[in-house]
């Protein structure tokens, strides 16, 4: 399900490396409409990054917990090396999972399904 709304700061978000920058990894958010955050070198991993493609690589898929958003200019800070191996796999879990109940609900109703009428049909089962 994608969320049209903006990121909660220190939610963990799951996204796809979009682009890689000398300073920084470009990241589209999967569950968010037209959302894409930044992640500064320094969030990227502990210590000192000599180059930040020997930890990421474009189309790699990430677990980032959001900093900061500015929906005003549209910015949305992330950090990957605050997420631990445990918050991650369970992020990862809890995303696959989303991703098949929308298939289902494809397959079922025929239709993409919007937020209201998704959390409406849940409740009403």
């Amino acid at each position: 399900m994608k969320y049209s709304g903006w990121p909660e700061p220190g939610e963990l978000v799951v996204g796809d490396v979009d682009e890689i920058a000398d300073f920084g990894v470009f990241v589209d958010l999967d569950e968010y409409e037209d959302k894409r955050g930044l992640c500064h070198i320094s969030e990227v991993a502990s210590g000192w990054i000599k180059n930040v493609r020997d930890h990421v690589r474009e189309g790699q898929t990430v677990v980032a917990k959001v900093l900061e958003v500015d929906e005003s200019s549209n910015q949305i800070d992330l950090s990957i090396k605050d997420v631990n191996e445990h918050q991650r796999k369970e992020t990862i879990q809890d995303w696959k999972n989303a991703q098949k109940a929308d298939n289902w609900m494809l397959i079922a109703l025929g239709e993409d399904v919007d937020d209201d009428r998704y959390t409406c049909l849940l409740y009403t089962s």
